[in-house]
């Protein structure tokens, strides 16, 4: 038998194990309590089984578990966030952390180890910014087995995070803009295309909308909710923070034209029922093409609606709050993209700063003259 600081495993051969956790005893006889599991699958499926039963009996993990058992039976389950944060993470530590350092004990997990998983991850040409979710995501485990005090100090402190060198996205500009406007229109996702170039929508809040969440006499929308989709599930969700909760106005023209499309149920359906977002995903993408129109991602749509507010002279702050973004630091940061035009505009600007138009006026005119 495998003994353990606390909890044991018995080999039963053919790849079974027994798992046994003590769990104290019991206050009215007196006698001590033990739970048990049998499992299949060797023993990588007995150690996370192990790591369940240690939740469950709510006695702590020690830290000569592996960090697959700890990840699957401990910290995991422990979290209290949205579902599609944890799904995320899930992705995350299966793909990125776990076949690489899945098998070290948490006691084993040192700086030099971390810095040969991310050299490796770089080996496997993953992007930067896969590699940086993937070291945040195995801070935050790491970060709670030292809140838990199963160590020390958590060792991706002393590893630097991989850095991300960010790229303006790929907008259209406000020509192809209205060239995708006219191409959708009569299409299944008008509407859906409509409300997300008009308000900066994300694809989740978009694919929840229903025609009662427009106000045509007030000509807003009220994003209250957001549809998700991954592995086969769709679930609905509340916005992740109390600023993406926003009324947004809709502008003349697309309240006009939505106005004249209204009518029950999801702005977006097929025979009555909603279209799952990766429906809408592929639908967009396939009808972009066979219009021949320059291909922009749908999320995208969101970041064109920005870069045309801002380029339009509309205050960052109120972008911002359009867009449900829970700082003004994070609108700044990913969507501001100024064109050439504003580019030029700001050094005439600065030209007039240093030598007032008049000036140059009558200089010109004097080396005319002249």
């Amino acid at each position: 038998m495998t003994r353990r600081s606390v909890g044991s495993l018995l080999p039963l051969g053919n790849g079974r194990f027994r798992v046994r956790v003590g769990s104290g005893c019991d206050p009215a006889t007196g006698e001590r309590r033990v739970l048990t599991r049998t499992v299949s699958g060797g023993r990588l499926a007995a150690e996370q089984a192990l790591a369940a039963l240690l939740v469950e009996a709510q006695l702590p993990p020690t830290a000569t578990m592996t960090l697959r058992s700890y990840v699957d039976g401990v910290w995991i389950p422990s979290l209290r966030l949205r579902e599609r944060t944890i799904d995320g993470y899930k992705c995350k530590m299966k793909q990125q952390v776990l076949p690489y350092l899945g098998d070290l004990a948490l006691s084993e997990i040192d700086p030099f180890s971390l810095d040969s998983w991310l050299a490796r991850l770089s080996d496997l040409k993953l992007s930067a910014c896969t590699r940086q979710h993937a070291y945040r995501v195995l801070h935050a485990a790491l970060g709670r087995a030292v809140r838990w005090r199963l160590l020390p100090a958590n060792p991706l402190d002393a590893v630097d995070a991989p850095k991300i060198e960010r790229t303006p996205p790929d907008v259209l500009t406000a020509l192809e803009a209205r060239a995708y406007i006219a191409a959708f229109r009569g299409h299944l996702l008008e509407a859906h295309v409509l409300v997300t170039l008009d308000c900066g929508l994300r694809r989740s809040e978009a694919a929840a909308l229903k025609w009662s969440d427009i106000d045509f006499n007030a000509g807003t929308v009220d994003i209250t909710k957001g549809v998700h989709e991954a592995h086969g599930r769709v679930w609905t969700e509340p916005p992740k923070t109390s600023k993406s909760r926003r009324v947004i106005d809709l502008s003349p023209p697309i309240r006009a034209r939505l106005k004249e499309l209204r009518g029950i149920g999801p702005l977006t359906s097929e025979n009555g029922a909603a279209v799952r977002p990766n429906r809408i995903s592929e639908l967009y993408s396939r009808h972009v093409t066979a219009s021949g129109l320059r291909k922009v991602a749908l999320k995208n749509l969101r970041h064109t609606n920005a870069t045309r507010l801002l380029e339009a002279g509309v205050p960052l702050w109120v972008v911002s709050q359009r867009l449900g973004h829970s700082s003004q630091a994070t609108t700044d940061a990913f969507y501001l993209a100024p064109g050439r035009e504003r580019m030029a505009e700001a050094a005439q600007i600065l030209g007039d700063v240093w030598e007032p138009r008049k000036v140059r006026r009558r200089r010109s005119k004097a080396a005319l003259r002249s």
